[in-house]
């Protein structure tokens, strides 16, 4: 619903049966829909939103890899893309900074754990 729909559903005085457009611009993305479900404690898959540049992206993406060494696909998902478009994944298992990072985690799986043994 645009401004447009606002306007005629006020002309012709009916309902609008939707969001303001400003509520549903925040919380119609993909990243909008992950801050309603984190809001409300819903068990959801690791990943990160509101990514803004690329140095946002690497940064979360590093730290989503080193915290979930079990997931071997990450997808990105552009937030005002829609019907499949603006995806992409990346497999992880050929990236030479993950087998060092199974190799780390190997030589001790409980030192893992501590935040300070991921950020080295």
């Amino acid at each position: 619903v645009g401004v447009d729909d606002l306007r005629l559903s006020t002309a012709l005085q009916l309902p609008c049966l939707a969001p303001e457009p400003r509520v549903a611009a925040i919380y119609g993305s993909k990243s909008g829909s992950k801050r309603i479900l984190q809001a409300a404690q819903v068990n959801v898959p690791p990943g990160a939103h509101d990514l803004y540049d690329e140095d946002d992206l690497i940064g979360s993406l590093a730290h989503l890899i080193s915290h979930n060494l079990d997931v071997p696909k990450w997808i990105f998902k552009v937030d005002d893309e829609f019907s499949g478009r603006g995806h992409a994944h990346m497999l992880v298992e050929h990236l030479p900074c993950y087998q060092a990072l199974l190799r780390r985690y190997d030589e001790n799986p409980a030192a893992w754990a501590e935040e300070g043994t991921q950020a080295v």
